[in-house]
């Protein structure tokens, strides 16, 4: 399982914003397809209260949804 954080996730948001493969994205497209990937519920958070600040808050927060909804989201216990 390999976690994610914050600023990994935003560079890949302005990748697929810009239409470009950068780092982010090439980083991910060399993982196994079997490759779990997580973020702790902090990192959604974090980007949740980014997405607050938009220009377009409600669609900005539709599209962290629609990524996080591929991630596995770990939890404190």
């Amino acid at each position: 399982m390999i976690h994610l954080d914050t600023t990994f996730l935003v560079d890949l948001r302005r990748e697929q914003r810009r239409d470009e493969f950068g780092p982010a994205s090439t980083c991910l497209e060399r993982l196994p397809d079997h490759e779990v990937l997580a973020v702790s519920v902090h990192v959604v958070c974090e980007l949740m209260a980014g997405a607050m600040s938009a220009k377009a808050p409600a669609s900005e927060r539709d599209r962290v949804a629609s990524l996080c909804e591929a991630l596995v989201i770990q939890y404190p216990d």
